[in-house]
């Protein structure tokens, strides 16, 4: 289970398994510590399966990544609304896209960025960035390297922004 506050009443969180699928759930649970499934996997096609990373909010509508399934078979992002509707921004497996996202999503000036573990131009993974309405761009394409130690299979992404303050 990966929980992480997206509101002051509430925390939500991501299962990889369970459910009536059995394919990973999204959960609120409350102060109180009432805990309600807000979505089920189905898995397959339809939707994803294996969530990995917890769940990014942005400005109340939640973000995540399953590892696999969906339309392409290699991995969603999705959002869901704090009542539980659930929607596929990207499936991932589709020619160069990178496919099975291996860590959670991160939020840069309203763009969602991630990595994919397999995949992309070399089939080493990617470093990706996707919309909230599901324009997704593959921002770079690892490649292994026999000499190299670096370049391959991501599990996680984190960005360093540069102040534009003035001191």
């Amino acid at each position: 289970m990966r929980a992480s506050s997206a509101s002051t009443a509430r925390s939500n969180g991501t299962t990889y398994s369970g459910g009536a699928s059995g394919d990973g759930t999204v959960f609120a649970v409350t102060k109180t510590g009432k805990e309600t499934v807000l979505y089920s996997f189905k898995g397959g096609s339809s939707d994803g399966t294996q969530v990995v990373g917890g769940l990014l909010n942005v400005k109340g509508m939640l973000y995540g990544t399953t590892r696999s399934g969906g339309a392409n078979g290699g991995g969603t992002v999705f959002s869901i609304t704090p009542s539980g509707t659930e929607t596929v921004l990207h499936s991932f497996g589709a020619s160069g896209d990178g496919a099975g996202p291996a860590a959670g999503l991160i939020n840069v000036r309203g763009t969602l960025c991630g990595t994919t573990a397999y995949g992309g131009a070399n089939g080493d993974g990617t470093v990706f960035s996707i919309t909230p309405s599901g324009t997704e761009t593959v921002l770079y394409s690892f490649k292994a390297a026999r000499k190299t130690v670096h370049t391959q299979k991501p599990a996680s992404f984190n960005v360093k922004e540069r102040s534009t303050a003035r001191r």
